[in-house]
């Protein structure tokens, strides 16, 4: 694939699923009646205000970026200091988000300066993810992960990283992705239901940019490689490793459910997908979004499915909205839908970089862009 068209299909991925975000925010916090209610019998259709705006987007896209961010700074330190750890800068990453919020670190050195955390507009606190704040607060350096196996989430962050293009750079593809999404997930969120849907994301993504494979297809080969446990490069814990078998079925449940419904063709209606997601763990989440993309004639159809019904409306968005936005392109987003997004130009930089970067950095001064972009995106 040429470069642009990596870089156009990456945008369309990360502005898909901020508009995804959008279109939920305004109903997130809504059991389905009350949409009905509020926005009459079809739902919300359009971009409605929340948070002060039209288009504003929640704490989900807000920790999309950043994670983008650090997968960015992962792929300078690589060059520059010939070390391996995209865990750390992604972690380094999000405790800076998490600073944006008000909140205080125990990491004793961050970066201030550089990026994401020097707008202003990141600061806006955006409902964001009580779990993901709870365990960036308590880590004491770069690379902690959370401990327990509480449901959380935090599968809403992970696009950027099966964007990246592994492919082109280390050996393994899609498996890296899903094993970066896992170690990166676990720094936040030790069930490993989170870890492991997000793997499952990470993965579906990366192969749908990388190669011409169906959604369907590419879920059997990501359940495969799930269930063979390749996946996970580090050692879970006693209580990770009893739940880790009844996390993989659940997921291999749901998805299946989400499949079996695309082949018989049932459309995702809101008592459906109530129904699928009982529950607001990433595992129901992944399976509307997916459900959502398989079934939908274009994007706009998509993403309405995804953000119309009583569970989490803003991250089932953001979820649908990625995978949607890979599979109709730009073009197939709603013009005034983009034009009202805020943050376009950190969605459109970030998109573009993930893809361009590492392609031209080549470290040790030796590029003739890797003065700009070290200090766009230290590696640290």
């Amino acid at each position: 694939m040429q470069s642009a068209q990596r870089i156009e299909r990456s945008q369309a991925c990360l502005f898909g699923g901020a508009i995804g975000d959008a279109l939920g925010a305004p109903v997130g916090a809504m059991d389905w009646p009350a949409i009905r209610g509020e926005f009459g019998e079809s739902g919300a259709q359009a971009l409605a205000q929340a948070y002060g705006g039209l288009g504003r987007v929640t704490g989900d896209t807000q920790l999309m970026l950043f994670t983008a961010e650090g997968m960015l700074r992962g792929y300078v330190r690589i060059q520059e200091r010939d070390t391996y750890a995209p865990g750390l800068t992604i972690h380094h990453a999000l405790i800076r988000w998490l600073t944006t919020q008000g909140m205080p670190t125990m990491v004793p050195r961050i970066d201030n300066d550089a990026g994401l955390i020097g707008d202003p507009h990141l600061h806006a606190r955006r409902s964001p993810s009580v779990a993901c704040i709870d365990a960036l607060s308590r880590a004491p350096a770069f690379g902690w992960q959370a401990g327990g196996t509480q449901r959380g989430g935090g599968v809403m962050r992970i696009a950027p990283i099966g964007l990246f293009p592994w492919g082109d750079f280390l050996l393994y593809h899609r498996e890296r992705a899903f094993q970066v999404a896992c170690e990166s997930l676990r720094l936040t969120h030790a069930y490993p239901g989170d870890y492991l849907a997000a793997g499952v994301f990470a993965y579906l993504i990366n192969g749908l940019l990388e190669t011409r494979h169906s959604l369907e297809s590419l879920m059997l080969r990501a359940l495969t490689f799930m269930d063979s446990g390749a996946g996970l490069n580090f050692h879970p814990g006693v209580e990770e490793r009893r739940e880790l078998p009844r996390s993989r079925a659940r997921i291999r449940f749901l998805l299946e459910a989400a499949l079996d419904f695309h082949r018989r063709g049932i459309v995702p209606s809101p008592q459906g997908i109530d129904v699928l997601c009982n529950d607001r763990g990433s595992e129901e989440l992944l399976a509307i979004g997916i459900w959502c993309a398989l079934m939908a004639g274009n994007y706009r159809q998509g993403v309405l499915w995804a953000v119309n019904h009583s569970a989490a409306s803003s991250t089932a968005g953001l979820i649908a909205g990625h995978l949607l936005g890979l599979r109709f392109g730009l073009e197939g987003l709603p013009p005034a839908w983009l034009e009202a997004l805020e943050l376009r130009d950190w969605l459109d930089r970030l998109a573009h970089d993930l893809q361009w970067l590492p392609r031209v950095y080549r470290g040790h001064g030796h590029g003739a862009y890797d003065a700009e972009l070290n200090a766009r995106y230290p590696g640290w």
